[in-house]
């Protein structure tokens, strides 16, 4: 079935428009909100991790697991997750979310992150544990010249929105340059379904 991606290309260009980067003093939030989604065969499982940072401790766990209703296409991943994701979002509070997948470092300086992050009006932080797009100099990830992101290890986080750069280094010390263990948790639990 041929989608009509011309569409949600012109949506991703209008999004990243409306980005907002920011900083915010991360020592003071209380609560991220770690969002992942798995797959078995037609269904999808979408998982919200409520982290307590203050406690160092889940606070939360939210899930739907609903039939997958768009297919994977590179560059779109917000039209198969997204609606299962903002629905948790809604559901939960937190003062950061942070989504598997990328933000600002995407060929519309739109991923998934940024989307989300746009349309709610929330800080949010898209980290990938692939490349998707830009340029990677000294572990900076670059758009037009721009830096957008981190490349850690084998990990890339970058700007969703209302975040900015010192936002994403702040998050990387803070849980010592490793991949977030509440993101594991995220990523384990979708894919039991």
């Amino acid at each position: 079935m041929k989608y009509p991606l011309n569409f949600f290309v012109e949506f991703q260009k209008l999004i990243s428009k409306n980005v907002t980067i920011e900083g915010f003093d991360f020592d003071k939030i209380k609560k991220i909100g770690f969002l992942d989604c798995g797959y078995k065969k037609e269904k999808i499982k979408c998982v919200c991790v409520i982290y307590n940072k203050q406690r160092n401790e889940i606070e939360k766990i939210d899930e739907i697991i609903d039939k997958a209703i768009f297919p994977y296409v590179p560059t779109f991943l917000f039209l198969r997750e997204a609606p299962y994701m903002i629905e948790l979002i809604e559901k939960n509070s937190a003062d950061l979310y942070v989504i598997d997948g990328h933000g600002l470092s995407h060929p519309r300086k739109a991923g998934i992150a940024t989307v989300i992050g746009v349309l709610k009006e929330i800080s949010t932080i898209g980290i990938a544990k692939n490349f998707l797009y830009g340029k990677i100099e000294d572990n900076k990830i670059f758009v037009d010249g721009i830096q957008v992101g981190i490349k850690f290890k084998e990990y890339y986080i970058s700007i969703g929105n209302k975040v900015n750069i010192e936002t994403l280094e702040k998050f990387i010390k803070f849980f010592n340059y490793e991949y977030p263990w509440p993101m594991k948790e995220a990523d384990k639990i979708s894919k039991i379904i």
